[in-house]
């Protein structure tokens, strides 16, 4: 992991801090223990903050034998006894990846941009990474363009069903979009800890009806539904169409290849995501 390639040296195999060459397992062991911290500042006193919050970090994203691991790679079953979707919650690099700790939870799998050395990556590869995992992904980001590229796919997933009401958008990941006006960083923390059962029970809704929500403050507002992105791309004047010749007809092909290549796709002409029924 870059993000601690400065911090942290390995010897066979085991991480050590570079701060007075500190084993990282030896202060995970007095983290474990009550009042950790006192004890790690009584040991160590040279260690600082970053340090011990580096200790954590590598024992959420690397030692596979850590209970943090565990408890953020493994999902627990629902309470019918059904094993739940696996989820995974990936923060963009626009928030602090040091708030992740803290958000370890038994729904998903949380990650940040950075633990993956992603940074600097574009949004539309963030995207298909997260697209390509074996679990069903959440986007939360401060980034407007995850919205468009959530508008993109919905679009294109319509067009491919021949219809709105029968798109499916379940393998795309939802995202949660942070109004940054409103929103700080307490309030991101709080929002997750509250409302994180609501963000998996909406990624794994089946069919999905909402591409992306809104975090403003530290509560999530609804977004937008697969109905209101078409009529966002409708061309003015126009219904709601009742076959597939029309619903082709509808569509505002030059605003949607406008947002398209603003994120970096190529544009596309109304045959080349025909119905299935209609190629």
């Amino acid at each position: 992991m870059k993000l601690l390639a400065r911090r942290v040296h390995y010897v066979d195999n085991e991480p050590y801090l570079n701060n007075g060459d500190v084993p990282v397992r030896a202060v995970l062991s007095l983290l474990d223990k009550k009042n950790g911290e006192r004890r790690v500042a009584e040991k160590y006193p040279f260690l600082t903050d970053l340090d011990i919050r580096n200790c954590k970090l590598l024992a959420l994203v690397e030692l596979e034998d850590r209970p943090e691991y565990k408890r953020n790679k493994h999902v627990k079953a629902r309470r019918s006894g059904k094993p739940r979707q696996p989820l995974k919650i990936m923060f963009d690099e626009n928030l602090t990846y040091k708030i992740v700790p803290a958000l370890v939870n038994n729904i998903s799998e949380v990650s940040h941009v950075y633990f993956e050395d992603m940074q600097a990556w574009r949004d539309i590869d963030i995207w298909n990474k997260v697209k390509g995992c074996d679990r069903r992904g959440i986007v939360i980001t401060r980034d407007r363009d995850f919205v468009e590229l959530a508008e993109i796919f919905t679009m294109e997933a319509i067009v491919k069903a021949g219809a709105v009401d029968k798109a499916d958008i379940s393998a795309e990941p939802f995202v949660v979009h942070i109004d940054t006006k409103v929103t700080k960083k307490v309030d991101v923390l709080s929002a997750f800890r509250k409302q994180a059962h609501m963000m998996a029970k909406e990624a794994q809704r089946e069919p999905r009806e909402m591409p992306y929500m809104t975090l403003k403050g530290d509560r999530i507002v609804s977004g937008a539904s697969v109905r209101d992105i078409f009529r966002k791309y409708m061309l003015p004047r126009t219904d709601m169409p009742d076959d597939y010749r029309s619903l082709i007809a509808a569509i505002d092909w030059r605003r949607l290849n406008r947002v398209r290549q603003d994120n970096g796709l190529p544009g596309i002409s109304s045959y080349a995501l025909q119905a299935p029924e209609a190629a």
